[in-house]
């Protein structure tokens, strides 16, 4: 494993310290570690840079659900992105991210009532459910899909 390798790791293992005991410092460090891991990374050598992203993508949804601020939302859903154009579309965890993707969008359609993060965030989740009958993540997926058109727009103050 590489140093961004372990510190994206460690990152995660703090993000799940900070789901048990509420301490945004903890919260705020491993946004940092993570992100530093997906800067390290070199894209043409590190195989696991989506994985840097998606951890990070996790830590900034964490952050913005705690203070709210767009920044976090915005670049949790850039840092997905990047993580889906680096898998390709046949690898085995593009639906769970192409999820995260759709979740984020609908929450930043949400807060910001642009209708184009909707449009986005539907398209996402359609591609997340294209798996077979029997997948074990069809189901939740297929929930985030049914539930995302009825999320309430709040209008900006």
């Amino acid at each position: 494993m590489s140093w961004p390798g372990y510190a994206s790791a460690l990152a995660a293992a703090i993000h799940g310290a900070y789901l048990f005991t509420g301490k945004r410092r903890m919260l705020d460090e491993a946004v940092d570690l993570a992100r530093w891991a997906v800067q390290a990374s070199d894209p043409e050598q590190d195989h696991d840079l989506p994985r840097h992203r998606m951890n990070l993508s996790s830590a900034l949804l964490e952050r913005f659900d705690r203070a709210g601020e767009i920044a976090d939302l915005d670049e949790a859903i850039t840092e997905v992105r990047l993580a889906i154009a680096a898998r390709g579309p046949h690898q085995t965890d593009t639906h769970s991210l192409q999820s995260t993707l759709g979740h984020a969008l609908a929450r930043r359609s949400t807060e910001t009532a642009n209708g184009e993060d909707l449009d986005d965030a539907v398209t996402a989740l359609r591609l997340s459910v294209e798996l077979p009958p029997d997948h074990g993540d069809r189901a939740p997926h297929l929930t985030n899909l049914a539930v995302c058109p009825a999320q309430p727009v709040r209008v900006p103050r």
